[in-house]
């Protein structure tokens, strides 16, 4: 549902819909296409809730006492939304590693590799001195 608004501005007397003429679109095969209501009310502004019943285009004409006409055209579209279910398998289990742990300046046993060199610390400053 949405509103829409049919006004005349200066004009304080009963707005009343005169005519509505629809046309199905694609796909609508009860031929229905929206609603409109209330069907009339006072001006200058009169709120009308549009209610969508199938795809098409509607036009509403509606008229005050001095017949003078204000058009509202709806468009109605709708989408087809298909889901298709999927077989979700569930993820392999993951290994969780061991815990590692580093002592600055011992060699990497697994790596063969040589022993870290000592790195100074860096002062608060942020500046080593030479």
């Amino acid at each position: 549902m949405q509103t829409a608004v049919v006004s005349e501005g200066g004009y304080t007397g009963t707005l009343s819909l005169k005519t509505s003429s629809c046309s199905a679109g694609s796909g609508n095969t009860s031929g229905n296409v929206a609603m409109i209501s209330p069907t009339s009310g006072s001006g200058p502004s009169l709120t009308v809730t549009v209610t969508a019943e199938g795809a098409g285009q509607c036009t509403f004409t509606f008229q005050d006492a001095n017949g003078q006409t204000e058009n509202l055209t709806v468009d109605v579209t709708t989408t087809t939304v298909v889901v298709n279910k999927r077989n979700r398998t569930k993820p392999s289990p993951r290994a969780t590693p061991a815990p590692a742990s580093v002592t600055p300046g011992a060699p990497n046993p697994s790596a063969g590799a040589k022993p870290l060199p000592k790195v100074a610390p860096v002062p608060k400053s942020g500046s080593l001195k030479k």
